[in-house]
């Protein structure tokens, strides 16, 4: 998969951030805690994952992941922010389609 990413254009975490999220109201811890996990819970090259990539179809994380992946995330998610996700978002969760989902949806979990 990073083979396949590494024809896209490199951007740091900050570069990330302003790129894609600048203009919206998603915070930027946030943004920054995706772009680390990205890499340490998929072992992608984050600095050229996009936000319209598709968590399955482009990104192919069922390959590339761990299985309990979702399980491993709402823990470092209640490590890094203090929250556990609730059972009405767990099932926005597993509709997520998106890194923007992904984000979106922890953002909100934060902002509750």
């Amino acid at each position: 998969m990073n083979a396949s990413l590494r024809e896209r254009t490199a951007r740091s975490e900050d570069e990330w951030f302003r790129t894609y999220w600048k203009d919206t109201d998603v915070s930027e811890s946030v943004v920054r805690f995706v772009y680390r996990q990205i890499g340490l819970l998929f072992g992608l090259d984050a600095s050229r994952v996009h936000p319209g990539d598709d968590l399955l179809g482009d990104l192919r994380i069922d390959k590339v992941a761990w299985k309990t992946w979702d399980v491993e995330l709402v823990t470092v998610i209640h490590a890094e922010f203090g929250i556990t996700p609730q059972a009405g978002e767990m099932r926005d969760w597993d509709r997520m389609q998106s890194v923007a989902d992904l984000v979106t949806l922890i953002d909100r979990a934060v902002k509750r």
